[in-house]
């Protein structure tokens, strides 16, 4: 009997997970393919070199080197590969396995179409040791968990700076595959087991299916086949076996000393630039020190990685540069820039944010978001967690937070499997750290958002103030907020009006209840000027309350009005109708929204005439 290359392992009593299941599981974070490919695998190198330096199998000065090569194989080169692969096997189940369009299996057959095949090598790492089906010591091989494990949290155990459970990875790793296909081939010379220096073995993950009265559950294995159950793997290929098949997968040979992983993704869908644009995106706080070496390959084309470089990536430069504030790496110069040092929150320290502002974009692709204040969130691995966008409201800003060690842990138990933001009602984080974990983490979103927001308004520019009609209190309303109470406001200035509108209560300030924050109250009154010929008026009275520095416009600030005596009726966007007789009076009661004590307020309540007013009877 002919040995498989691929080994379709018939569905088991206890069912379990379906091949497809292990591509989905990172389908809900709305990232691209290639974010999703360039933030896993340089994760799960980044993991590995570090354990690699804790345990000295890489010396302390060593930092993890990666490269991502995309190679084009036709004629000759092609068909040995896809004899090497084993390609034939999967292509006579194509029909069943649900593949992405164009994949390569539909084609195997086919040596003058050209084939694509993306080799990930990884240096200073650990290798993946452990025998994959070794009974009694499976979960304790690493390359069984990079194919087939699936939320074991074994890695944060290792090393509390992991980034999370292995086997989620496996998504992003096969999903980048039109033939949903990994190939691992490592060595570990520093971690060898029973002779063995170096593995090779792979895994396809499809959907379920039956052929004849076999269920399959989609996974299929890339190894050897037990001789005795050709439905059963009986291990991966080892030392020579596994180190000649790399070099016909071209993977290349790892020698002596060379310990690390090599990943072959066949058919990928993404493309070099993709990939080396989203390699600078989430991975620039890293790259701009050259913590990591990184390079992108095509062919004998390097593709630069150099997110630092304004000419470049311009998006990004305003990042970089907040990344060196918060780092204090830079110090700040001018309003435009500025860090801000966290205070501790239950005894552990936070970390800091770098903000500046940005420049209005006219030419971006996605003009809907240029122009927003955003901050990137970055833990101790320093890959860029999210982009966090805080207002659309100009002026823009861009901010980097970088979280403290001491909650590094805590933050990174908060992540879901893709890693993408922190939840502070993760299941995790309570079972942990209970409620100190989950008020650590509301902090720190909140002090970045209201710290990004204070500093993209106190870096507005200043401009002259523009008269309003009935402008009311600008000046000495922003003086009062500021200092909280240095007195009673004057009376507002008179005006050539119609109407007459005065404070009968004086604007105070009060503390929010449970919070650091504040509101203020006023009461008002407007009436008709007893000269005008009009004995009834139809009017707006529009109460704008704006956050602000230095007399410059801000943000809107929602107040809430009462009409204690007369009539208003709300027509939305804080514009209110009204109608008063000479002789009638309306008096209306004002409340604010919270707001921070460090913020300025400017309240501004207007009374403007309809364009057609109502007069006589």
């Amino acid at each position: 009997m002919t040995k498989s290359k691929w080994v379709w392992p018939k569905i088991s009593r206890y069912i379990g997970q379906t091949g497809e299941s292990y591509r989905g599981t990172l389908n809900a974070t709305g990232m691209t393919p290639s974010a999703l490919f360039a933030r896993e695998c340089i994760q799960n190198a980044a993991d590995s070199a570090s354990l690699a330096r804790l345990r000295k199998v890489a010396p302390e000065s060593s930092k993890l080197k990666m490269s991502f090569e995309f190679k084009t194989l036709v004629g000759a080169q092609r068909k040995d590969f896809i004899e090497a692969i084993g390609a034939e096997e999967l292509a006579n189940r194509k029909d069943l396995l649900d593949l992405q369009r164009n994949c390569f299996l539909n084609s195997v057959d086919k040596s003058d179409q050209e084939l694509t095949i993306l080799v990930v090598r990884d240096f200073n790492t650990t290798g993946l040791y452990g025998a994959p089906f070794e009974e009694g010591k499976q979960m304790q091989s690493h390359l069984a968990k990079l194919l087939f494990a699936l939320g074991d949290r074994s890695k944060t155990r290792e090393m509390a700076s992991a980034g999370g459970s292995y086997g989620f990875g496996k998504g992003a790793l096969s999903s980048t595959s039109r033939a949903y296909t990994v190939i691992a081939y490592s060595r570990f010379d520093e971690n060898s087991d029973n002779g063995v220096n170096s593995r090779l073995m792979g895994c396809g993950y499809f959907p379920y299916h039956v052929i004849g009265k076999i269920e399959h559950m989609g996974l299929s294995y890339f190894g050897k086949q037990d001789p005795k159950d050709p439905f059963e793997i009986e291990r991966a290929y080892e030392n020579d076996e596994a180190d000649s098949l790399a070099d016909r997968l071209l993977l290349g040979r790892r020698q002596i000393g060379e310990t690390g992983t090599s990943l072959l993704i066949p058919d990928p869908i993404i493309t070099p630039q993709e990939l080396a644009t989203e390699i600078e995106t989430w991975w620039f706080p890293a790259l701009i020190y050259n913590d990591y070496e990184i390079s992108v390959v095509k062919g004998q084309e390097k593709i630069e990685i150099r997110p630092a470089l304004r000419t470049k990536r311009p998006d990004l430069h305003p990042y970089v540069k907040a990344y060196r504030l918060a780092t204090q790496t830079d110090q700040a110069t001018g309003s435009s820039e500025k860090r801000f040092d966290f205070e501790q929150v239950e005894g552990k320290k936070t970390g800091s944010l770098g903000m500046v502002l940005a420049e209005q974009r006219e030419d971006s692709d996605e003009p809907e978001d240029a122009n927003s204040t955003f901050v990137a969130l970055v833990r101790s691995n320093k890959m860029v967690i999210s982009y966090e966008k805080i207002t659309d409201t100009p002026p823009c800003a861009r901010g980097v937070y970088v979280a403290h060690e001491q909650i590094d842990e805590i933050l990174k138990i908060s992540e879901p499997p893709a890693h993408h933001l922190w939840d502070e009602n993760a299941n995790k984080l309570d079972q942990k750290f209970g409620d100190a974990g989950k008020r650590i983490v509301q902090t720190v979103k909140k002090r970045v958002k209201d710290n990004a927001n204070g500093f993209r308004r106190s870096a507005i520019p200043k401009k002259k103030p523009t008269d309003n009609h009935l402008k009311v209190l600008d000046r000495v309303l922003s003086k009062l907020f500021k200092s909280r109470g240095e007195g009673p406001p004057p009376p507002p200035p008179k005006t050539q009006s119609k109407f007459s509108m005065q404070f009968l209560k004086n604007p105070e300030i009060a503390s929010t209840p449970g919070t650091r924050d504040i509101f203020f109250t006023a009461r008002l009154k407007v009436e008709l000027m007893q000269e005008i010929p009009e004995e009834k008026l139809t009017f707006q009275f529009m109460p704008k309350c704006q956050i602000s520095e230095d007399e410059a416009g801000g943000e809107d600030l929602t107040v809430t009005v009462k009409a204690v005596e007369g009539a208003l009726t709300d027509l939305g966007n804080s514009i209110y109708l009204a109608q008063l007789h000479k002789n009638e009076k309306l008096i209306i009661d004002v409340r604010s929204h919270s707001y921070s004590p460090e913020w300025t307020v400017n309240f501004i309540p207007t009374v403007s005439e309809e364009a057609t007013p109502n007069a006589g009877n």
